[in-house]
């Protein structure tokens, strides 16, 4: 049943960043080198029965880590909802497992404070999700 569930969070979060009229703005960002998160809440996402990647939210700032992992020619990225304005929030870097650590901090200034937001960790193959992790509700900053 909670794979059903977050499979489902997760095509919707999907569709939601596909053009979708539900989500009133969509932010993009391509992470810059960063040190890894101090107090990220984490999801590890699984490709080809390995670990492909992680990402974390850090409610402090409001920034997204990411962390390619593993040379399997897939990219990471993490992506969110904001439930109460329903604006979209992606991260994402093509840099591969050498370039370490990857922070998306532009966000802050357009997520809202002390609202839930619905975020999860992918991984891609292109323009093809190849594996999910989550959904994970968490807190922004307040």
């Amino acid at each position: 049943m909670t794979l059903l569930l977050a499979a489902l969070v997760a095509a919707i979060l999907a569709v939601s960043f596909a053009g979708s009229a539900s989500a009133r703005e969509i932010y993009e960002e391509r992470a810059s080198k960063s040190n890894a998160p101090e107090l990220g809440d984490c999801l590890v996402v699984n490709a080809d029965r390995e670990a492909a990647g992680i990402a974390c939210f850090e409610k402090r700032g409001d920034d997204f880590y990411i962390k390619d992992s593993n040379a399997d020619g897939y990219h990471i990225e993490m992506r969110g909802l904001i439930n109460s304005t329903n604006d979209g929030f992606r991260c994402y870097d093509y840099g591969g497992p050498k370039a370490g650590w990857q922070k998306c901090d532009s966000f802050s200034g357009k997520i809202p404070e002390n609202r839930e937001m619905l975020w999860h960790a992918s991984a891609w193959d292109g323009k093809e999700q190849v594996s999910v992790a989550g959904p994970r509700i968490s807190r922004t900053s307040e």
